[in-house]
């Protein structure tokens, strides 16, 4: 108990920077990774369906569309005018060889909810002119890094942007030569977020900087991480297309 008073400590020195409670909630830091998080729940994953239609292709192929969940799941061409037409349901582990076109794009849907599958990360399966074997899964959760960070919902990444500002500035305060050598954690790319109207203070601002860096200046730039990656909203690792690809 000693390690998790210690840890939360930690964590109420990170929502000192953000200006909000972190460590209202009943859960434990120990479960750092875990699913559920006080903040988890609300987000929501950027790359929302967009909307598509089939065109007119003379071009044939063949898609074979495995069933790799535990539920049963509803295949759906999206026909001419963008509406999804079902046609096979699959057993966990079946599949069928579909017919089709490279112009005609599909989606994948659980069977009793409607909950939208993905294949190869996406949400949306283009057809290519070669046969290929597909597998349709449920989203995973994306994990929260500093290569991910992008990712997530704006709101998130400003606060995350105003955490490592004041981190790097009271470490550096009192580990020169380590931020000389690059120990301190990167800044997120892109100017400062932008305070608005009822926003967390910004770290250019006057605080209790003997106060925070007491604490957070002493944190282990890893563990600091971890904090983050605890405090992070729970999204879809679901990726975006390209503009090219979506036909409105």
């Amino acid at each position: 108990m000693r390690v998790v008073r210690w840890l939360r400590g930690w964590c109420t020195a990170v929502a000192g920077c953000l200006g909000r409670n972190l460590t209202g909630n009943s859960a434990e830091v120990s479960g750092v990774g875990q699913e559920s998080s006080p903040m988890s729940g609300t987000g929501v994953d950027s790359s929302e369906t967009p909307r598509f239609r089939s065109g007119p292709s003379h071009t044939s192929t063949v898609v074979v569309v495995v069933n790799s969940t535990d539920n049963v799941i509803v295949t759906l061409w999206i026909d001419y005018d963008g509406k999804e037409v079902p046609y096979d349901k699959l057993a966990p582990g079946a599949q069928v060889r579909q017919q089709t076109y490279v112009s005609h794009p599909w989606v994948f849907r659980d069977a009793a909810t409607a909950e939208q599958l993905v294949v190869d990360r996406r949400l949306v399966l283009f057809p290519e002119e070669e046969e290929k074997v597909v597998h349709v899964r449920r989203p995973e959760v994306l994990e929260w890094n500093l290569d991910t960070h992008r990712r997530f919902p704006q709101d998130f990444r400003e606060q995350v942007k105003e955490i490592l500002r004041c981190h790097r500035r009271v470490y550096c305060g009192g580990h020169k030569s380590k931020c000389s050598t690059g120990d301190a954690l990167p800044l997120a790319d892109g100017p400062p977020a932008q305070r608005s109207r009822g926003s967390s203070p910004s770290m250019d601002a006057e605080m209790p900087i003997d106060m925070l860096g007491c604490r957070l200046g002493q944190l282990p730039p890893d563990l600091l991480l971890l904090i983050v990656k605890y405090f992070s909203p729970t999204i879809q690792d679901i990726l975006p297309y390209e503009e090219t690809t979506v036909v409105t």
